[in-house]
Order: C-alpha cells, then sequence, then structure tokens
C-alpha cells in the first residue's frame, strides 16, 4: 500500500478539530434554544462549502472560534429574525455572487482547470439546491436559516478572492 501517513494524520486532526468545533457549537445552541437551526446551518454550510471553497484561517484556534461564532450567530439571528422579505432578498443576493464566483481557491488548494470545472458544475448544483430550499423554507416555515448559510459563505468567499 501506497498510504502516505502524514497526510492522513493531517486529515484526522482537519476533521478531529471541525468535530469539536461542531461539539462546542451545538452545545451553545442548545443552551441558546436554537439547536434545530444550528444542526440545519451546520449541515448546509458543509454541503455547499466544500465545492464552493472561501476563507481559510492560519491556525486551528482562529479557524475554530470563528466557525463557533460564525454558526451560533447565524442560527440564533435565524431563529429570531423575523425579516423574511429582507433576507430572501440577501440571500438571492448571496446566491448571485457565489454563483458567478465559485470555486473560490486558497493558497493550500490550488485547483487546476479539470478540477476547477468539476467543482464550479457541483458548487453551482448545490447553490440551486439551497436556493430552492431557502425559498421553500421562508414561504413555508418562516426560517432564515439558509438565507444566513449562503452569506455567511458569500462572505468567507469574498474575504478570501481579496486576500489572493
Amino acid at each position: 500500500m501506497n498510504v502516505d501517513y502524514d497526510v492522513v494524520k493531517y486529515g484526522l486532526k482537519v476533521e478531529g478539530a471541525w468535530l469539536l468545533d461542531c461539539v462546542v457549537t451545538l452545545t451553545l445552541c442548545f443552551y441558546l434554544k436554537v439547536f434545530v437551526e444550528c444542526i440545519v446551518f451546520i449541515a448546509a454550510f458543509t454541503y455547499l462549502r466544500l465545492y464552493c471553497g472561501g476563507y481559510h484561517c492560519k491556525t486551528y484556534l482562529s479557524c475554530g472560534i470563528h466557525y463557533v461564532c460564525m454558526t451560533t450567530l447565524s442560527s440564533w439571528a435565524a431563529h429570531y429574525c423575523h425579516y423574511h422579505g429582507l433576507m430572501l432578498m440577501s440571500g438571492l443576493v448571496a446566491f448571485v455572487y457565489l454563483y458567478m464566483t465559485v470555486p473560490v481557491e486558497n493558497e493550500n488548494n490550488r485547483l487546476d482547470l479539470t478540477e476547477r470545472l468539476v467543482y464550479r458544475s457541483l458548487a453551482k448544483k448545490r447553490l440551486w439546491a439551497v436556493l430552492i430550499i431557502m425559498v421553500g423554507s421562508l414561504v413555508v416555515i418562516q426560517t432564515s436559516v439558509f438565507a444566513f448559510v449562503l452569506l455567511d459563505l458569500a462572505c468567507l468567499c469574498m474575504l478570501q478572492r481579496r486576500l489572493l
């Protein structure tokens, strides 16, 4: 077997840090009574971020703090936000920006032309899915959690593009 143990070790470290961030975030959101919004946010954000890209922090600690704050605040805001028309417009603007710019590379993950085309196609399909769910969730169950997912991801992509 040709296994690069350093790559496996790094992958386990990254996944372990992310799981710890999720546990901390879910615990905070449980006490803030926005647990369901938090689970939905984490699922949708992770689903999009995989192929869209965005800003990457330099350390595990700064990444963890940013992730916990972003997810907790967005879950809390989505729970208490009653400006559904504003959130719909904001989510649509974020969608258009993301649709036009994904995937956003970072210094640790440069994509060749083939990868870029594949990631762009997958990211755009996922963006459409989240957009449809966002509109439906705003109309039917009056939650803006998917709009916050799009807004947060658009901000991370803008920041990363600015830094490159």
